[in-house]
Parts: C-alpha cells; structure tokens; sequence
C-alpha cells in the first residue's frame, strides 16, 4: 500500500524513485513498513525541509494514506496491506 500512497501523494515522482526510497530504509516489496521504518522514511523523504513544512508534508502524506485505506476497505479490501 506505501507504494500506491506516495503514487497518490504525487504523481509527478518516478516510480523507481519510490522504490529506491523504500528500500533504502529496508522495506520488503509485501511486507510494508513497520513504525521505524516508516518513520525513516518520512525523515528521509521530507527531512530536508524546515520544521512547519516537514509537519506539513507528512500531514498531508497521512490524509492521502488514510484516504486511500478507507477507498480500500469500502471495496472489500483490508486498506491495511
């Protein structure tokens, strides 16, 4: 789902760059994230920003994530793999 979010979060980004962000904190291709490595992540991806636009960026990226598991669940799926 991490990989279909950040697709949503922003169209514009290659999807060999959300890959490469994604492995370069140790995520699996089926498993997802935990809470550390999803934390890694959000630092690596946004962490160059000042402090208001990192809470900016990653409150956004939580309303696409939440948005997009709640469109999963209302077509039978589980919004959480």
């Amino acid at each position: 789902m991490i990989f279909e979010v950040c697709q949503a979060y922003d169209e514009a980004v290659p999807a060999w760059v959300i890959r490469d962000t994604l492995v370069s904190v140790g995520a699996k291709a089926k498993g997802g994230l935990s809470k550390h490595k999803l934390h890694l992540w959000l630092v690596h991806m946004f962490g160059d920003c000042g402090k208001l636009d990192f809470q900016h960026h990653v409150s956004e990226f939580v309303v696409v994530a939440t948005n997009y598991a709640s469109e999963l669940r209302g077509r039978g799926g589980d919004g959480y793999s």
